[in-house]
C-alpha cells in the first residue's frame, strides 16, 4: 500500500500586504508550484492589511493612483476593477482628484486584498494563524516556529514578511512619556483624540506619517499652529499634475560612484526641464532602473548613498496623495504649518495639559 507523504509546510511570518501576496501567489500557482501547506502568522483579524492599510482614518489614502495598485503584475487594473465591482468609493467624495484619478482610502485597499484571499482561506488552501511568532529555530533541515498561542509549527520553508517596528520615542522625549498630550504612535486607532482643536502641536519627523497626521488633524477641525521638524527639514512631495513617462538613462553606461550618480541625475533634470518636464519622470526613471544601478555600485558607494542621499530620495520617491498634499500646502501657505530643520535637545512639561 502506498504511503502518502505529508505536504511540505511553508510558514509566512507576517500577514500584511507582502505576506498576503506571497501566500496568494503560492496558492494560486498550483500548476507551477508543488502543493504545499501554507500557514500565515498574523495577529490581526484580517490578512492583507498590515501596518500600512489597517487604518480606519478617513484621510489615510493610498499614495499612488489606484491604477498602479494591484496584486497581479499581469493584471494592473485589478484594484480598479474591484473598486467598480464593490462600489468601494461610494460615500467618499474626496477619493477622486480634479482630473478623475482615484486615490481611495487605504482601508479600501486592505478590503481588496482580503477579497482576493477569501476563496483560498475558505477552502483551506491558506491557513491564517492569529498569533505572533516568538521564536524560530533550525534543526535537522527544518524550522520550528514558536507562537504566542502556545503552539509550535515545524516548517520546511519560512518567509519573513514582517513590518517595521512601532515608532521608538526619541530619548529626549522620554521625560514627558506620561504626558496625556504625547502621541508616541500616531498609527494607533484614535491616537489623535487627545489633541484639542486649538492645541499647539509639534510633530517630530517630516515623512509620510507626518503628512498623515496633518491631514487627520485638519479633518478633525484642528486650527492651532503646527511645527513639524526633521534633521534636514524636508517634506514628502506629491505627484505631477499630469502623468509623465520615466525620463533618463542611468544604466547603459554603468555608474560606479555615488557622486557620479548624483551628477547624472542633476544633468538629466536639466535636460528634462529643457523639454518642459519636471523632476517626477527623472526620479521615476531612477526608480525603474534602480536594481541595475545598485548592482553596478561597489558596496562602499552603496553605503555612501544610504548615509548621505537616502533622506532626499525618500521624500521624492514616497509621495503623498494629492488630497493630502493640498491640505499641507494650504496649511503652509496660511502659516499654520511650519516645516523646520531641527532636532529635540530636551523636553520638559509646564503647567496645564495643552499641547
Amino acid at each position: 500500500m502506498r504511503t502518502l507523504e505529508p505536504l511540505p509546510v511553508v510558514a509566512i511570518i507576517g500577514g500584511g500586504f507582502s505576506g498576503a501576496a506571497v501566500a496568494l501567489h503560492l496558492a494560486g500557482s498550483r500548476e507551477q508550484v508543488p502543493e504545499a501547506r501554507l500557514v500565515v502568522f498574523e495577529p490581526r483579524a484580517k490578512l492583507g492589511a498590515g501596518l500600512a492599510y489597517d487604518t480606519a482614518e478617513p484621510t489615510n489614502r493610498i499614495n499612488v493612483p489606484a491604477g498602479r495598485m494591484s496584486l497581479y503584475p499581469d493584471e494592473p487594473e485589478s484594484f480598479v476593477a474591484y473598486l467598480e465591482r464593490a462600489d468601494a468609493l461610494a460615500g467618499d467624495a474626496g477619493a477622486m482628484t480634479a482630473d478623475g484619478v482615484p486615490y481611495p482610502r487605504r482601508s479600501v485597499f486592505a478590503d481588496y486584498v482580503a477579497s482576493e484571499l477569501a476563496p483560498y482561506l475558505s477552502s483551506g488552501a491558506i491557513e491564517h494563524r492569529r498569533a505572533e511568532v516568538l521564536g524560530i529555530r533550525r534543526s535537522a533541515g527544518r524550522w520550528t516556529i514558536s507562537a504566542s498561542d502556545g503552539q509550535e509549527l515545524v516548517a520546511d520553508i519560512v518567509v519573513i514578511a514582517v513590518s517595521h517596528p512601532a515608532p521608538a520615542l526619541p530619548k529626549a522625549l522620554l521625560p514627558v512619556l506620561s504626558h496625556p498630550k504625547l502621541v508616541a504612535d500616531p498609527t494607533k486607532p484614535d491616537a489623535l483624540e487627545a489633541i484639542a482643536p486649538a492645541d499647539r502641536v509639534l510633530i517630530v519627523g517630516n515623512g509620510l506619517t507626518s503628512a498623515d497626521v496633518v491631514a487627520a488633524l485638519d479633518h478633525r477641525g484642528h486650527h492651532g499652529p503646527i511645527v513639524s521638524i526633521s534633521r534636514r527639514g524636508l517634506r514628502s512631495r506629491g505627484h505631477p499634475a499630469v502623468a509623465q513617462e520615466p525620463y533618463g538613462d542611468f544604466v547603459s553606461k554603468p555608474i560606479t560612484r555615488a557622486s557620479e550618480l548624483v551628477c547624472r541625475i542633476r544633468h538629466t533634470l536639466r535636460a528634462a526641464r529643457q523639454q518642459g518636464l519636471d523632476w517626477h519622470p527623472v526620479l521615476d526613471a531612477v526608480r525603474a532602473q534602480g536594481q541595475q544601478i545598485w548592482q553596478a555600485l561597489p558596496v562602499v558607494e552603496r553605503r555612501r548613498i544610504a548615509r548621505l542621499a537616502r533622506p532626499y530620495w525618500d521624500v521624492h520617491r514616497f509621495r503623498v496623495a494629492p488630497q493630502v498634499e493640498t491640505v499641507i500646502d494650504r496649511a503652509v501657505e496660511s502659516g499654520r504649518l511650519k516645516i523646520l530643520a531641527a532636532s529635540i535637545a530636551a523636553a520638559t512639561t509646564e503647567g496645564g495639559d495643552r499641547g
